[in-house]
């Protein structure tokens, strides 16, 4: 009987320091976790620093990642239409992220995303800006302009959904009528 109550009170004082030690590692674990939850969440713009920047949570990292993966990854659902067209990234940029951040700065706020000045052209200094992403979306390949409008806004500014001036330029439409006569609803 005695040394049941004693091994049971060793192992009820060994079972409290486990609890310690776990409360106290997991109190050490939630409040890094909080910190960084509250470093990310004030406008993505403050990083937790580790060697320098924890740049995997940065936007601007994003970014650079995903350029060298279109251009360089085939397995990518975009590297046809980037790596597949020659389109590749500069030397300094390739394995540098320091010196994309250099050159190209940290991203604007709000949704800004990055584009080649000149689709056929490479990822460089040169041919690089931040713009905001609805600007960027009209200089793709497959946009309709005329008179410096997009096609979506052309119908919409006609009164029609947004595919009204596409659909009049595949039925034949001279480009300039499909841009300017307004939509009739009979």
């Amino acid at each position: 009987m005695w040394r049941t109550t004693i091994h049971r009170r060793n192992w009820l004082i060994v079972a409290k320091l486990k609890i310690k030690v776990y409360n106290k590692l997991m109190r050490k674990y939630l409040t890094e976790r909080h910190k960084k939850n509250i470093s990310q969440s004030l406008k993505g713009r403050i990083y937790k620093k580790k060697h320098g920047e924890n740049s995997k949570n940065s936007p601007e990292y994003r970014t650079w990642a995903s350029i060298k993966s279109r251009c360089y990854n085939p397995k990518v659902i975009s590297y046809k239409d980037y790596g597949g067209r020659g389109i590749k990234v500069c030397f300094e940029w390739i394995n540098s992220y320091e010196n994309f951040l250099k050159d190209m700065g940290r991203r604007p706020i709000g949704k800004y995303s990055i584009e080649r000045i000149d689709n056929n052209k490479g990822y460089s200094k040169e041919n690089c800006k931040w713009i905001l992403l609805i600007d960027q979306l009209r200089n793709r390949r497959n946009s309709i302009i005329f008179n410096d409008e997009t096609s979506d806004k052309a119908s919409k500014r006609l009164g029609g959904s947004r595919y009204l001036v596409r659909s009049r330029l595949f039925r034949g439409w001279l480009i300039k009528d499909a841009f300017t006569i307004p939509l009739v609803i009979r």
